[in-house]
């Protein structure tokens, strides 16, 4: 008789159960589907934006890129920057000889920015300097450098997108 009692108790919880998670289920679904749209909606959003970057981005050919060296100095000095801490507790540098900027021709603003970068150079290579800084050797790559460089570089010009890449000159670690 115990047994048979347990039984039904057990039974009983799980008819219990089941109601109340078809309730909840019934109850939440709206919330998902709401959130579900809403998801699909930002994702849209940040699709369009990656695909009007890279239009823009993509506007230029090869044939439009113009290669603008800055050196340190005239006699091609190699310059050595400290890197930050690394996980061995050893210092590390980095050396580099110079930065080459490659712009696109045909960017509204290339004569402006050809005009800063003959006249502002030192600040432009300070910048890709405070990049190289901010890398340890367990996380440096020149990928990585050149990527942060650029963003930041465009981010003092105004957000131009004339500078459409750099080349390190002499770039080694240790």
């Amino acid at each position: 008789m115990k047994k048979n009692m347990l039984t039904i108790f057990v039974i009983a919880i799980c008819v219990i159960n089941l109601l109340l998670t078809s309730i909840m289920m019934f109850v939440m679904l709206p919330a998902f589907s709401n959130m579900n749209s809403i998801v699909s909606q930002v994702s849209s959003i940040l699709s369009l934006e990656l695909e009007s970057n890279s239009s823009e981005e993509s506007a230029y050919s090869i044939s439009d890129i113009e290669i603008k060296s800055v050196t340190f100095d005239e006699s091609g000095n190699k310059q050595t920057i400290n890197l930050a801490p690394s996980s061995d507790g050893k210092s590390h540098f980095g050396i580099l000889t110079g930065v080459k900027f490659g712009l696109n021709t045909k960017a509204d603003d290339y004569e402006d920015v050809v005009e800063v970068i003959d006249e502002k150079s030192s600040v432009l290579t300070d910048i890709v300097k405070e990049v190289i800084a901010s890398f340890s050797e367990d996380n440096i790559t020149e990928a990585a450098i050149k990527d942060e460089a650029l963003k930041r570089i465009n981010d003092v010009l105004d957000g131009s997108h004339c500078v459409v890449s750099i080349t390190l000159d002499g770039f080694m670690h240790q």
